[in-house]
């Protein structure tokens, strides 16, 4: 674990806690950072502003894995950043050096004392410290704001507790993110990012009848430890997005789908006609001569988004919409999908 070795970048990257040259008045900050929310922009800002100030080091200490792989392994937990994403984020913030401490049984079992003493003073020489009023470390979490300053004390650094960034009526937080992007409040938790959610994913190659066709597609694979969205109808500041999971026709070769009826409170939406292939394949109904729809998949899931379609947040409708889906190499295989739900606007 205190390895020290170090990847070679505009901004350090450092695993393990040990070792590699002495760092300039070190000020720091510890957590997992997943999603780079606005508290996260908050708190490394800070970091960064007192770093400069003193001439020193601003450091960010992570995990890798995330304590919950370890804690609570049957936690299928979902993330909002990838680690090459955070380590991005960190240098566009300014910060000097990541140090990524490898998160295992032996290191969940250090106490608090024991962590403050081998890893922020032995190892770090830390000079100060920022984290969030509610942090917790240590075996069993026993470490607290109020205990680490009385180390912090002892070791010759300073604790500076961090109040939380409020925004939209709540603390930001990771777990708050998370949850909007899977009930498809995208708006509210672009806000709360500061950028709109989005993910890469690697490009495979496919069967290429899109491209015989004469629209040129892309299958992409996303990792599967990505927060994504859950199926259903949301509503957005500038538009109406629906989400669905089509795994009955997972197999088929190649597939179009139309959104042949939607109704908001019993009145006709018109959206011609709309048709997009499946399995991360996409196109936008632009190469048809549309410019009001657009349309694109991600897995086995299908995302529709209408921007002409405003909905007074807080407001409830009742939607109904009804697809078909239309494998046309299948003969015979067509289906309807008939679904009406009440949907509150975001």
């Amino acid at each position: 674990m205190p390895s020290g070795s170090s990847i070679d970048t505009c901004m350090k990257v450092t695993r393990g806690y040990s070792g590699g040259e002495e760092r300039p008045y070190p000020v720091a900050t510890v957590g997992n950072f997943d999603g780079h929310h606005l508290g996260h922009r908050s708190l490394l800002r800070t970091v960064v502003e007192t770093a400069r100030r003193m001439e020193g080091t601003a450091l960010v200490l992570t995990f890798d894995p995330h304590p919950v792989k370890i804690l609570a392994p049957h936690v299928d937990l979902k993330f909002l950043t990838s680690p090459e994403e955070k380590l991005q984020r960190f240098e566009e913030a300014g910060i000097d050096e990541v140090v990524v401490l490898e998160f295992d049984q032996a290191f969940a079992s250090l106490s608090p004392e024991i962590f403050t003493e081998m890893v922020l003073y032995r190892g770090l020489h830390l000079r100060q410290i920022f984290v969030g009023q509610h942090f917790v470390f240590g075996k069993g979490r026993t470490g607290n704001v109020a205990s680490l300053t009385v180390m912090g004390k002892r070791f010759g650094f300073t604790v500076n507790p961090v109040s939380p960034v409020i925004a939209d009526g709540g603390i930001v937080s990771s777990t708050r993110v998370r949850k909007l992007v899977q009930e498809g409040q995208v708006d509210l938790a672009a806000r709360l990012l500061g950028r709109q959610y989005a993910m890469s994913g690697v490009v495979m190659p496919g069967a290429q009848r899109g491209q015989e066709l004469g629209w040129p597609t892309a299958n992409l694979r996303l990792p599967v430890e990505r927060v994504i969205g859950e199926e259903g109808l949301s509503a957005t500041a500038d538009g109406l997005r629906l989400a669905m999971r089509l795994p009955w026709y997972r197999s088929l070769p190649f597939s179009t789908v139309e959104i042949a009826d939607l109704a908001i409170d019993g009145v006709p939406v018109d959206l011609g006609m709309a048709l997009v292939e499946y399995d991360g394949q996409s196109w936008p109904l632009a190469a048809m001569g549309e410019q009001t729809n657009a349309f694109w998949f991600v897995r086995d899931s299908a995302f529709l988004y209408l921007p002409g379609v405003i909905l007074t947040p807080g407001s409830e409708h009742t939607v109904a919409l009804t697809i078909n889906v239309n494998p046309p190499y299948i003969p015979g295989m067509k289906r309807a999908n008939p679904q009406t739900q009440l949907l509150r606007a975001a």
